[in-house]
């Protein structure tokens, strides 16, 4: 019975996530004022009917969002970045506001006032503002008539920023479920039999030293037994050429290849020399 000489659970995920190569401007004096809010998502705090939140981000004056009928009543844009914004325009049907603020948030939960005013006078309106965020929000406190609040258009202006990532995406995983006993997911991962590189001493075997634990684990053996007809470096021990030990190399590249990511393992391993996580 071959002498087993280590024996340790591996537990491995990967994480992977696109990168997007973000082409920065050249610095310059002043950047030019955009429109950041147009065809953006819009939302409200209420709805009248068909007159939903997108349509003051349309670019469309045939097309407007209205509210409830009472106070207040709120409507927000997400500009899809962390931006520096420097005006709003707002174009207000005759149901206007004249207590109202404009405010700004990158997590759309606090807000800073950009503007604010008791005395609106409705009609189209062009806003100086100066503060940062991804998130803008016409916030109405007293309306003008007794109807909702009324926006044909609602445009945020200013220089936009980077990107918000994405969260990372898991595009690739091995939790290593199975019965006890059974063989690593064939599907997923290749043997690489054979004596490896950088002088090893042991010979890899084509799975039989790696197989599951039936807890979700991937148990691979270190195991002092002879492999006839291989060749390894001088076993400092034996003095023999003959590989004098067995081990598991294993290989997931022939199944699933990425570019860009983040690569997450839980291995626990022996204490020893010689002893040490790798990949390759």
């Amino acid at each position: 019975m071959p002498t087993l000489l280590r024996r340790f659970g591996l537990l491995l995920a990967v994480a992977g996530s696109l990168l997007a190569s973000i082409a920065l401007p050249a610095p310059s004096a002043q950047a030019a004022e955009a429109l950041l809010s147009q065809g953006k998502t819009a939302t409200a705090s209420s709805t009248e009917g068909v007159f939903s939140a997108r349509n003051a981000v349309d670019g469309d004056l045939e097309t407007r969002w209205s509210s409830a009928f009472a106070d207040p009543q709120w409507i927000q844009i997400d500009v899809g970045t962390r931006a520096d914004i420097s005006r709003v325009a707002l174009t207000w049907e005759s149901a206007y506001a004249t207590s109202f603020r404009i405010q700004v948030a990158h997590d759309g939960q606090a807000w800073t006032v950009l503007h604010q005013t008791a005395t609106g006078v409705g009609g189209a309106q062009s806003l100086a503002a100066s503060g940062a965020g991804r998130y803008v929000r016409m916030h109405g406190a007293q309306r003008a008539t007794p109807y909702g609040y009324s926006l044909w258009e609602f445009q945020v202006y200013g220089n936009g920023g980077d990107p918000i990532p994405a969260p990372p995406r898991l595009v690739w995983s091995d939790e290593f479920g199975g019965a006890a006993d059974g063989k690593p997911n064939a599907s997923k991962w290749r043997a690489d039999p054979g004596t490896g590189p950088n002088n090893k001493l042991e010979c890899y075997t084509d799975h039989r030293n790696a197989t599951l634990d039936g807890s979700g684990h991937l148990v691979m053996e270190a195991r002092k037994e002879v492999t006839a007809g291989s060749s390894c470096p001088r076993d400092p021990l034996s003095g023999s050429t003959t590989c004098q030990y067995t081990s598991a190399r294993m290989n997931a590249g022939a199944a699933f290849q990425f570019t860009y990511g983040r690569i997450e393992a839980r291995i626990k391993v022996p204490k020893g020399a010689g002893c040490g996580p790798r990949s390759g």
